[in-house]
C-alpha cells in the first residue's frame, strides 16, 4: 500500500477534529467562553447594550432580549471552516506545512468565526425587531434559516476567497488559438 505525501497531514486533521467535537459534545458555556465572549463583545460595541454572563445559561442582553449561549457559539462553523480550508491549503500546497500550519489555521478560522458569528447575531436582532408579529413556532423556524444562510453564506464567501487570493495561480491558463 502506498501513502500520499500528504497522508500524515489528512490524518493529523481528522484526528483534531474529532477531538475538538468530542470536546465540544462535552463543553458548557463557560468551556465555550472563548468563543462567546467575544460575540457578546462585538454585539455590545455595535448595539450599544450590555450583556452579563450566567454559566448556566451564556451571556444574557437584557436590552435585545437575546441569550449568546452554546448553541451560538458558532463551534460548528468554525470547526467546518478549520477543516475545510486546510484540506485546501494540504491538497494544494498552498503553505508549507509544518509545526505552526494547525496552530495557524486554527486562529485564522477562529477570527473568521467571530466575524461570521457576530453577523449572524446581529442579523438575527434586526429580523426579531421586524418580525415581532410572527408566532414563537414561525419565528424560531425564521431564526434557524437566517444563521443556516448567513454561515452557509459565508461559508461560500471565504472559501472563494481563499481561492482567489492563494488558489488562482495554481489552475492552468487556457492556451489562446
Amino acid at each position: 500500500m502506498q501513502f500520499h505525501k500528504n497522508t500524515i497531514y489528512y490524518l493529523l486533521l481528522g484526528l483534531l477534529f474529532l477531538f475538538l467535537k468530542i470536546f465540544y459534545t462535552q463543553a458548557d458555556n463557560s468551556s465555550l467562553a472563548f468563543l462567546l465572549r467575544p460575540t457578546s463583545y462585538g454585539i455590545e460595541l455595535i448595539t450599544g447594550s450590555s450583556s452579563v454572563f450566567i454559566p448556566e445559561r451564556g451571556f444574557f442582553h437584557e436590552d435585545l432580549n437575546i441569550l449568546i449561549d452554546k448553541s451560538c457559539s458558532g463551534f460548528n462553523f468554525w470547526m467546518l471552516c478549520f477543516t475545510l480550508f486546510s484540506f485546501t491549503f494540504i491538497q494544494n500546497r498552498v503553505a508549507k506545512i509544518n509545526f505552526y500550519f494547525f496552530p495557524l489555521m486554527l486562529f485564522l478560522t477562529y477570527l473568521l468565526t467571530l466575524l461570521t458569528n457576530t453577523s449572524r447575531i446581529l442579523i438575527a436582532i434586526k429580523i426579531q425587531t421586524d418580525l415581532r408579529f410572527l408566532s414563537e413556532e414561525y419565528y424560531s423556524l425564521a431564526h434557524e434559516a437566517q444563521g443556516s444562510f448567513v454561515f452557509v453564506f459565508f461559508f461560500i464567501l471565504f472559501y472563494l476567497g481563499i481561492h482567489f487570493i492563494f488558489l488562482r495561480d495554481s489552475y492552468e491558463k487556457p492556451t489562446q488559438s
